[in-house]
């Protein structure tokens, strides 16, 4: 059952609410700007053949017209069943769905329907991409690429204003803070990834520069390669820089948004739950004390205590103040066995002492989510009525909370359960609606990463060819290959460390924790594909262009 309305014409509707400007800022930050970088890896994508293909038809006459019906033809024939797969996919699974991945959000039935227009217009926008996609191809193929010229500019002042704004953007966002704080990291997260591919060629001329400078056969090569062709060699790994300024930002902006102070009672030897229950019978108590274990289980119940204070004026008595005490159905031994202090007086065990009174009140306090007053003990027998108790134990509070809720629930009626955990503030669920955009963007951009990769391995085999019949050798050749893979992949991973990281640092502030582990993973995963690329690029790189030369 689903209730579509509730109250009067006058209410409040959850539809106003939403955020549709943050809600547009993730999307083109996690969604757009990361398919472009695809898109813009798969138009430089090299093709001999259709290269080959198309000079040969402009050289027979055949008109742009013809060029472009190819052009579009080849790619639809690509496209159109992946997208009638996806349409069918999506119309088998969307019933069956029970939650969102990664949101986890509950859906019932209805929830993803998409009207059939709708669809057939996302299918159709799709369509339009590939067939502007195949005109760009088409063109692309249809004359040589001009060769490169050695530019004095090392880095355009244009090419760093979106890095910039990013910048200057998460650092108005921590000096800011409040809500506009939010909007200004999504409009930092938008500009870093869409500025680092553009600052990259710059970088990778002034590395080449450098490189180009060495004794070095092959140091030499591959640093005037990088100092020539600065673009087309930072080009396939735009989308690995983009990829980890995302994660390292997108790291930091969850771990931001999801920190949650952790209460004082997770840092004591001992911990407290507090329980209540309704309809209160004689044998609830015992019934849960027997099946708490070994843990403590006390009865209390709650006392108004009126305190006299002084009147402002210094003169004469004030008006007596309410405060809030508890009886305790226990004694003091019982309740020292499970709290650091003074020992209890041995002829006065109904009786805290100091130290012990001051560290139950902590623990109760953190339970209750607020101050406690006068702590008094009581026979148990007194307070076995009382609908309240709270549980001491000396195992962790997470584990404790959830078996006192376990427990209660089996053997009380209609039981409420209070602890330092069940205080701790909700994360928002827009965090997770983040988090899912992280995962899609870093699903497209891996998708480019490896797209990328194969075009690069593709690519060398002619370049090899060449400089083996200019008398490279075949070791010089490997070696060639392995630079010119990880001397790119080294300085784009450094600087979009670099950023994400300088970012990550004035985002949070050093407010939150790091989240080491996130942190190495982000880190280990990018030397891996580093060592696995390298070591691709020095074997199959080279190996087709020897076997042609023998």
């Amino acid at each position: 059952m689903r209730i579509s309305a509730f109250g009067g014409t006058t209410g409040v509707y959850l539809a106003d609410q939403i955020p549709v400007v943050p809600v547009m800022m993730g999307v083109l930050s996690m969604a757009v700007i990361p398919a472009i970088i695809v898109l813009a890896i798969g138009l430089s994508a090299a093709s001999p053949i259709r290269d080959n293909r198309f000079q040969v038809l402009v050289a027979l006459g055949a008109p742009k017209r013809t060029l472009r019906l190819i052009g579009a033809m080849e790619t639809l024939l690509f496209a159109v069943p992946s997208l009638v797969a996806a349409t069918v996919l999506w119309t088998l699974v969307n019933p069956h769905l029970q939650m969102t991945p990664v949101v986890e959000q509950r859906l019932v039935p209805g929830d993803l329907s998409i009207p059939w227009t709708l669809l057939l217009a996302e299918v159709g926008v799709a369509m339009a991409i590939c067939w502007l996609t195949s005109i760009a191809l088409t063109r692309t193929g249809r004359q040589a690429a001009p060769r490169p010229t050695l530019e004095r500019q090392t880095l355009s002042s244009v090419a760093a204003i979106p890095l910039s704004l990013s910048i200057g953007a998460f650092a108005l966002a921590a000096v800011v803070g409040s809500d506009l704080a939010a909007d200004l990291n999504l409009l930092g997260i938008i500009f870093a990834v869409a500025g680092i591919p553009l600052v990259m060629p710059g970088v990778l001329r002034s590395v080449g520069r450098r490189i180009g400078r060495s004794d070095s056969v092959t140091a030499s090569l591959a640093g005037n390669a990088l100092e020539w062709d600065p673009v087309r060699t930072a080009r396939p790994f735009m989308g690995l820089g983009a990829l980890l300024v995302l994660a390292v930002v997108g790291t930091g902006y969850v771990s931001l948004a999801t920190y949650i102070e952790p209460p004082q009672g997770m840092d004591t030897a001992s911990s407290a739950v507090a329980v209540e229950w309704r309809q209160v019978q004689p044998a609830d108590l015992e019934r849960f004390t027997a099946a708490m274990g070994a843990s403590l289980v006390v009865p209390f119940r709650q006392m108004e205590i009126f305190q006299a204070g002084r009147s402002r004026a210094g003169s004469g008595v004030a008006p007596p103040t309410r405060g809030e005490g508890l009886t305790l159905g226990a004694t003091c031994t019982e309740i020292s066995l499970y709290v650091s202090g003074s020992p209890c007086e041995s002829q006065a065990s109904s009786r805290l002492t100091g130290s012990v009174r001051q560290e139950v009140a902590a623990l109760l306090s953190d339970a209750f989510n607020h101050s406690v007053g006068t702590i008094r003990l009581a026979p148990r027998k007194k307070l076995g009525d009382s609908g309240h108790a709270f549980v001491l134990d000396d195992s962790a509070l997470p584990v404790l909370d959830e078996h006192v809720r376990n427990v209660a629930m089996s053997t009380l009626p209609a039981p409420s359960v209070t602890s330092a955990v069940s205080n701790q503030p909700l994360v928002p669920s827009l965090v997770r609606w983040i988090s899912a955009g992280l995962v899609v963007a870093v699903t497209i951009l891996v998708i480019g990463s490896l797209l990328s990769l194969v075009d690069r391995l593709l690519g060398s085999r002619r370049r090899h060819s060449c400089l083996l019949n200019l008398g490279v050798s075949p070791q010089q050749l490997t070696l060639l290959g392995a630079a010119m893979f990880a001397v790119p992949y080294s300085v784009v991973a450094f600087v979009a460390l670099a950023t994400g990281f300088g970012i990550f640092a004035m985002m949070v502030a050093f407010s939150v924790p790091v989240p080491w582990q996130a942190v190495t993973v982000i880190i280990s995963g990018t030397l891996v594909v580093g060592l696995v690329g390298t070591v691709s690029m020095a074997i199959f790189g080279s190996r087709q262009a020897l076997r042609e030369h023998e």
